[in-house]
């Protein structure tokens, strides 16, 4: 019966997902569509070599499926190339015209009085791979990647120059390793290249590890309205500067991190999350803040050395070692702009601040400070009497060893590790024996009696532990009386 429920209800499932496929197949069929050709066109005629283009830097033209009545839009397009060529626009407005039927849009690249550079980046087996960057000859601001041939348009007669006419080589992540393109170069060697007749310059690029990788530095700083001279350590950023590999693009910019409304974050100079943005050099970001009318109070967290340690929690950035409250004159602090203690700390035992903030009335900067002290968890475990303690021993301290009484059952002999100066986290197990095991092979048997019947006897005296261990009534005495309580445990008489 479950059978054949499951298999109705697959075969409902399969029926309805064939259905939906159906309607949404026959709804684009019902769609009109117009075939769109994009052309480019120079000037003065140019032969391609194979591979190279501008549209996308590989073609010089394509075709593309839109939907009648559509609008290509202008940024749908890439036109990759170099040098001194000028684009002079489409033959129609890609953003404003409405495609009703097949049409052409062909752009006109002037490139009257150039020679093309051809430039291609190729892996150890001469296979192309887009390891360069692109430069918009629409928008000459913007780069793009990854591109394996760009051309660039150089005035015949003058030579190649660095920065201007030679496309930027990026670093490409493999994982393993990297084609490192700082570390890479074109060959023939285009700076300083006379142009006079096309030619082509090949890269292959050089594979190293990534730690070997050139890097480049991504900085940040922070700007206010009032001047404010921050203490060393302190910061509304998050960070303030992180590496990327030249030709990635620049990675999430650090949030603003301060406590408190007295204070806002206006903006970046430029935006270091535009994802357009490609790392083509060390770069400077500035975050502005308006502080007009604020005071800061700065809170920082050391430990017992006086080394910062991270200790304060800001919700918006995890935890750090310092922190910044902004607050209007006359305020008293609060749990808005007091910094609580992370969560990540293992033991809090004897930290502090040096003085309460809750309470404290600003009127003008001041600094907090929490000294975190080192506390380690000891535990103590008798599996035997069932003990399981644990204590919180200061750095370099003893730990006190947790008394087990004889009237247990069992005897201490010792604990397996050295508690007199605890350094970290740690586990004592002690080892026990039980009153009656005098030879002490963890089982109280006829062995037993017998060997304190022969240290009665005088024949084989028992001494220290073993003679401690015979005293199985635990009367302070070893006598036949403890033979006979060794018996009836054997025998089981006696728990």
């Amino acid at each position: 019966m479950k059978k054949t429920l499951l298999f109705t209800l697959l075969a409902v499932v399969i029926i309805a997902a064939i259905s939906a496929f159906a309607f949404a197949a026959n709804d684009r069929d019902e769609l009109e569509w117009v075939e769109v050709t994009f052309n480019i066109e120079f000037t003065t005629p140019v032969d391609m070599l194979d591979g190279y283009g501008i549209l996308f830097g590989t073609d010089m033209s394509f075709t593309e499926s839109f939907i009648k009545g559509e609008v290509v839009h202008s940024d749908h397009l890439y036109l990759m190339c170099l040098g001194d060529a000028v684009f002079e626009g489409w033959d129609k407005d890609l953003d404003t015209y409405v495609l009703n039927e097949d049409t052409t849009f062909t752009a006109t690249i002037n490139n009257d009085g150039c020679v093309p550079a051809y430039f291609k980046t190729v892996n150890e087996n001469g296979d192309p791979v887009g390891a360069m960057l692109g430069l918009s000859i629409t928008e000459p601001d913007i780069y793009e990647g990854d591109f394996s041939h760009l051309v660039s348009f150089i005035k015949k007669g003058e030579r190649i120059e660095e920065g201007k006419n030679i496309p930027k080589l990026r670093t490409l992540d493999m994982v393993e390793y990297v084609y490192d393109g700082e570390a890479s170069s074109f060959y023939p060697e285009p700076v300083g290249y006379e142009m006079n007749v096309p030619t082509e310059f090949v890269c292959t690029l050089k594979k190293i590890k990534p730690e070997d990788a050139h890097k480049y530095t991504i900085s940040y700083k922070a700007e206010f309205t009032t001047p404010v001279d921050l203490p060393e350590g302190y910061s509304v950023l998050q960070w303030d500067s992180i590496t990327c590999w030249p030709g990635s693009p620049i990675p999430d910019a650090p949030k603003p991190r301060f406590l408190g409304n007295a204070m806002s974050f206006v903006g970046w100079d430029v935006n270091p999350d535009d994802r357009q943005l490609i790392a083509t050099g060390d770069m400077t970001f500035t975050a502005k803040f308006n502080n007009d009318d604020c005071i800061f109070v700065y809170y920082k967290s050391v430990d017992e050395d006086g080394k910062p340690i991270r200790a304060l929690l800001d919700p918006k950035t995890n935890t750090g070692n310092t922190l910044i409250a902004a607050v209007k004159k006359g305020e008293k602090l609060e749990t808005a702009t007091i910094p609580v203690i992370s969560s990540t700390l293992t033991y809090t035992q004897g930290s502090s601040w040096d003085e309460e903030p809750m309470g404290y009335t600003v009127n003008e900067p001041h600094e907090f400070t929490y000294t975190y002290k080192y506390y380690y968890q000891v535990r103590f475990i008798a599996e035997q009497v069932y003990m399981d303690e644990v204590q919180y021993v200061h750095r370099g301290e003893a730990a006190k060893a947790p008394d087990i009484p004889e009237t247990s059952g069992w005897l201490l002999i010792k604990w397996d590790k050295d508690f007199g100066k605890v350094t970290e986290d740690m586990t004592v197990t002690a080892t026990l024996y039980r009153f009656g095991d005098c030879n002490m092979d963890d089982v109280v048997n006829t062995s037993d009696a017998v060997a304190i019947l022969k240290h009665c006897a005088g024949m084989k005296l028992l001494t220290d532990t073993t003679l401690r261990l015979a005293d199985a009534n635990i009367d302070k005495s070893v006598n036949t009386t403890d033979a006979v309580k060794v018996l009836k445990i054997a025998a089981g008489m006696e728990g």
